[in-house]
């Protein structure tokens, strides 16, 4: 659709606190543009979601720092079938291991949705098409 308009910004995995400010200034100015067609209507933000290292420092600083605008920020958990392998338990069918995966996401995510600009909702994917509403 031409209608939409994505913006894309490295992620914060590198831990640099500069690549944070430039994704605070960035939706300060499109919450300052007049301009319909330069106005941020929504949030998209990645996650890849990890076992071992859920939420990065930089992701939890972005949800409890205030940002401009009134454009709601949605938590997006990517390769939701990666994650079901990585809770995988040999002694669940599949359907029991895609639901101990959705518990176990709630559980990593939970801190997340307790920040003080928490995201207004959460989606996972998986595949094309896949999605678990996580609110």
């Amino acid at each position: 659709n031409s209608k939409f308009i994505f913006h894309d910004s490295p992620g914060f995995e590198a831990g640099d606190e500069a690549q944070l400010q430039t994704v605070q200034e960035f939706i300060k100015e499109r919450a300052n543009a007049t301009e319909v067609d330069n106005q941020l209507h929504a949030i998209w933000f990645c996650f890849t979601p990890d076992v071992s290292q859920f939420l990065l420092d930089l992701e939890m600083d972005f949800f409890n720092q205030e940002r401009a605008g009134k454009a709601p920020a949605i938590a997006v958990f990517t390769k939701f079938d990666d994650f079901i392998n990585q809770v995988f338990d040999i002694d669940l069918d599949d359907d029991e291991n895609r639901t101990a995966a959705g518990t176990k996401l709630a559980e990593l995510q939970a801190p997340l949705f307790k920040c003080k600009f928490p995201p207004r909702a959460g989606v996972c994917l998986e595949g094309a098409a896949y999605h678990m509403d996580l609110t």
